[in-house]
């Protein structure tokens, strides 16, 4: 069975049946009735032979129909009798079938549709190589079909600019090429732009030169808008789960230890350390969020590794780890004094507020442990070597006396 969505509300069953029929036998065609306030829908496809139906999926994903462009691909059907184990291995194979158009992230498959508009308007613009400096018939017919489409969309919108370029003559690509220099010095890179830049100053320049110049441009320029949105969206993922995290450490602090059933008077320090440690990395992500967002608005990789739970709850673990070690350096002794908590059943409330305080402050600094850690090692290695300076001198001083 066959997806096909983003179809123009004017398709019908026996347009989807003549064209999915170029690839094959087609068994059925099944579309619910067209949306009343929507501008496109969507439909089912069913062909004879598994072979048939790849093939309609590679040649007609992202292809224009009726003015839009299609997304073709293997639907996905669930049982209402199907177990949770099967369910859950159909949708693991279907990630693992077409990972880079995940249905978790509409904006990425956006993202390379996108680019595939590109080269097709490449494609295009270059088939049957302007004829007397006039746009092939293909060019025209697209365009068209574009224009007339009741469908207003960015993907669609951009590949008319693309098209459009084979239609400007001499005056107006110079025109379209200087505008579009002033638009490159703000959005692309420093070396992109120098290069679109040194091409534009060549002289002299022909009308071929200009015309491929502005379509390069303008490509790399609707490639950056995109990469723009990607990362606003990525921004906006990252404050909410950020966000979340922070509401669930806080509602963790809040729960009273005679809520939960397992925590006694000595485990009661355990408990104390790891809900202060989550709260003092949540609100340390919350306070860095601004700066880290600053950092990395720019690298869309960093950006991807970000939004991701994996990485807000291996920071959480972290800041419970550190509050841990922290917990059992003060239980050991090896750090004391009067800002410590003096641990002991019951704990008392002054002795309970400085638990709570270092525990956070624990979770907090990604450098307080780690500093700790290493200043103790320094430490113990001067031990070590006063003690091996005091049995050198005690051996030398019992050989003098003999």
């Amino acid at each position: 069975m066959i997806y096909v969505g983003n179809l123009a509300k004017e398709v019908r069953e026996e347009d989807l049946r003549k064209e999915f029929g170029k690839y094959g036998t087609v068994k059925s065609v099944s579309m619910p009735k067209a949306p009343r306030n929507g501008d496109t829908h969507y439909g089912f496809v069913e062909m004879l032979k598994t072979s048939e139906a790849n093939e309609a999926i590679r040649r007609l994903d992202g292809a224009l129909f009726n003015g839009a462009a299609l997304v073709v691909r293997e639907a996905e059907l669930r049982k209402a009798s199907a177990g949770f184990f099967k369910r859950l291995t159909q949708f693991v194979a279907a990630k693992r079938r077409n990972v880079e158009f995940s249905l978790w992230d509409k904006t990425e498959r956006d993202l390379i549709r996108q680019h595939f508009g590109t080269l097709r308007a490449t494609y295009l613009v270059t088939t049957q190589a302007a004829k007397a400096n006039t746009p092939s018939d293909e060019v025209e017919t697209t365009l068209e079909e574009l224009l007339d489409s009741e469908r207003v969309s960015r993907k669609n919108n951009n590949l008319i600019e693309q098209l459009l370029i084979e239609r400007f003559d001499e005056n107006r690509l110079d025109v379209e090429l200087q505008h579009r220099l002033v638009e490159a010095e703000k959005t692309l890179t420093p070396e992109t732009y120098a290069y679109f830049k040194t091409a534009a100053a060549e002289s002299p320049l022909s009308i071929d030169k200009k015309r491929a110049l502005v379509s390069r441009m303008v490509a790399d320029l609707q490639w950056r808008y995109q990469i723009r949105t990607l990362q606003r969206k990525y921004g906006r993922t990252i404050r909410a789960k950020t966000g979340v995290m922070f509401v669930l450490a806080v509602l963790v602090f809040l729960i009273p230890r005679g809520f939960v059933p397992f925590v006694d008077e000595e485990s009661h320090w355990i408990y104390t350390a790891v809900k202060c440690g989550w709260l003092g990395a949540a609100f340390s992500m919350l306070m860095s969020l601004n700066y880290r967002l600053r950092e990395i608005t720019r690298n869309l990789d960093a950006l991807k590794v970000q939004r991701r739970w994996g990485f807000i709850v291996s920071r959480v673990i972290i800041g419970i780890g550190a509050s841990m070690i922290f917990l059992y350096f003060i239980q050991a002794g090896i750090i004391n004094g009067p800002l410590f908590p003096q641990l002991a059943v019951p704990l008392d409330s002054k002795n309970f507020a400085l638990l709570v305080v270092w525990s956070f402050l624990a979770g907090f600094s990604e450098k307080l442990v780690p500093n700790l850690l290493t200043k103790t090692e320094q430490q113990a290695a001067m031990k070590r070597g006063a003690q091996d300076v005091s049995n050198q001198t005690q051996r030398t001083v019992k050989n003098a006396t003999q």
